[in-house]
């Protein structure tokens, strides 16, 4: 495909991206993302092409390095990932970061924070408070009682239509090698996010907006 189509960008956001996941399963984790990068780099190697090739990273490369700083993390924090998703995503950056050294290849890395779009999966924390408010409302959630992990995280929330110009601009204008940040460098505690969805919906009175039963999830 890639002889084929001689792409001018490549943006190669494919790859096993859940944490939960990645616990459960591991080398398929692992063997999913680094190889799956591999492949893409190995084409536009090989047939010598100029392709800007951006590689979608990940926050989660930082890991324990996020409660070692004062605030945002910036690029420079040390890769100490803890979950073998975080560790598959550093890999893959350091394998594109070695093929544009090596290379020559143009290879720009955007670690991404949370990012929001529509039809999200139930996996995800935001996405699953509003399956069960949407619930609530259609009265097939008895008691309305919604479900949830530990709420004193915090996140770094951005919504793709935001981040999604940015992306494209970085694969027309950043040099080869860039790896940058990619958020709203806003962070908001899961509480202040659940609080915000159940008061923006009419089935929920402060009642039940502080009657939140517990379930610890990764």
């Amino acid at each position: 495909l890639v002889q084929k189509l001689k792409p001018d960008f490549i943006f190669h956001f494919a790859a096993q991206a859940f944490n939960s996941l990645s616990f459960e399963q591991p080398a398929e984790t692992l063997h999913t993302n680094l190889m799956s990068t591999l492949h893409i780099l190995e084409a536009v190697r090989e047939l010598k092409l100029s392709s800007r090739i951006i590689i979608a990273g990940s926050s989660t490369v930082y890991g324990v390095s996020t409660e070692e700083w004062d605030g945002p993390v910036p690029e420079e924090a040390a890769l100490k990932p803890v979950s073998p998703y975080g560790v598959s995503k550093a890999a893959t950056e350091m394998l594109a970061l070695s093929y544009a050294r090596a290379h020559g290849l143009h290879v720009i890395v955007p670690r991404f924070f949370i990012h929001l779009a529509p039809r999200g999966v139930e996996s995800l924390a935001l996405h699953d408070f509003a399956r069960q408010i949407t619930m609530v409302e259609r009265g097939l959630l008895s008691p309305p009682v919604l479900r949830h992990g530990d709420l004193s995280t915090r996140r770094d929330i951005t919504d793709i239509v935001d981040s999604a110009p940015v992306v494209v601009c970085l694969g027309e204008v950043a040099p080869k090698g860039t790896v940058v940040n990619l958020g709203s460098n806003v962070s908001y505690s899961m509480q202040q996010l659940l609080q915000e969805m159940v008061r923006l919906s009419p089935s929920w009175s402060e009642g039940n907006a502080t009657n939140l039963e517990r379930r610890l999830r990764l």
